[in-house]
């Protein structure tokens, strides 16, 4: 059975501007930035530097047309994100609809959007990918060089999909010279068959004054994967701890294995464990539980 991806304690709030957010609780759609020690270790780039794309038109079937404009800052009527790729999304059909991404990735790494877009009948307006900034943060990301995504258009009254698109790859004006690195530093869990699994540090969550423990994977396979944890212990205790990863062929991911908010862990000293892989696709074991590894931090 796979354990779901639940790594972050931040409470998502739902933005009646134009945006649903697609997860709350402690989970991977985190939508609050923490600053951490793990982050700053984790950082190889250069502060941001202005990035353009090529304006391109990514659909336009069924009515409904998205076209890639610009990166920057996203300003709505209640939110504001950094560092997002800005698309223009028009409904020409005669309901409302939802334009979400998917499957996204930005620099080799596995990045969460958190937001689908509500945009109504007629309507032509701005909508942001909504690249998870906790999550860039956490990988280094300061510069958009390459990103890739899916894109899924349903109705919001009934949920029918419209549309899904097969993945588009996007890169800036920063991408022929941009160095992709990754921090691969830690305890190494597993290392066979293009997965590796390390066991990086200690993240600090600043909202909930606790920490929780990044976890790095990478998969050199052709095979999309999900990664989870089996048997926890914290500091030499049995926890009911909340990890899993799901990361795509040749991309890398960052992840955070901890417990839920109501039992967050002050200091974190040692962590004991197995993970296991899945395959994404159909839920069947490529690894199944690996030799545990103990670790103190």
């Amino acid at each position: 059975m796979k354990k779901r991806v639940l790594t972050s304690k931040v409470l998502c709030v739902c933005m009646a501007a134009g945006l649903l957010c697609t997860g709350c609780g402690k989970s991977e759609k985190e939508t609050t930035t923490a600053a951490t020690t793990a982050a700053a270790e984790l950082s190889t780039e250069a502060p941001q530097d202005v990035v353009t794309i090529e304006e391109q038109v990514l659909v336009d079937e069924k009515e409904v047309k998205v076209t890639a404009k610009r990166v920057g800052t996203y300003k709505g009527d209640l939110l504001m994100l950094d560092n997002q790729l800005i698309l223009e999304a028009e409904n020409h059909t005669d309901k409302l609809i939802s334009v979400g991404f998917f499957d996204s990735s930005v620099n080799g790494y596995m990045i969460d959007c958190d937001y689908s877009s509500f945009v109504q009948p007629g309507e032509t307006r701005e909508i942001p990918s909504g690249f998870n900034e906790s999550q860039m943060e956490m990988c280094g990301i300061t510069t958009l060089a390459e990103m890739e995504f899916a894109i899924r258009v349903t109705y919001e009254e009934t949920y029918e999909d419209i549309l899904s698109t097969e993945p588009f790859v996007i890169k800036t004006s920063a991408a022929d010279d941009f160095k992709y690195e990754f921090d691969e530093s830690g305890t190494v869990a597993y290392d066979k068959d293009g997965f590796k699994i390390v066991v990086h540090g200690v993240h600090h969550d600043n909202v909930f004054a606790g920490e929780d423990i990044v976890i790095y994977a990478s998969n050199q396979s052709d095979k999309y994967i999900s990664v989870s944890s089996q048997d926890e212990k914290i500091n030499g205790q049995a926890v009911e701890a909340y990890f899993g990863m799901d990361v795509l062929p040749g991309k890398s991911a960052m992840g955070l294995l901890g417990t839920d908010s109501e039992h967050a862990i002050e200091k974190i000293e040692s962590f004991e464990g197995s993970f296991s892989i899945q395959d994404y696709e159909n839920g069947d074991n490529i690894v199944e539980k690996t030799d545990p590894v103990s670790v103190t931090f």
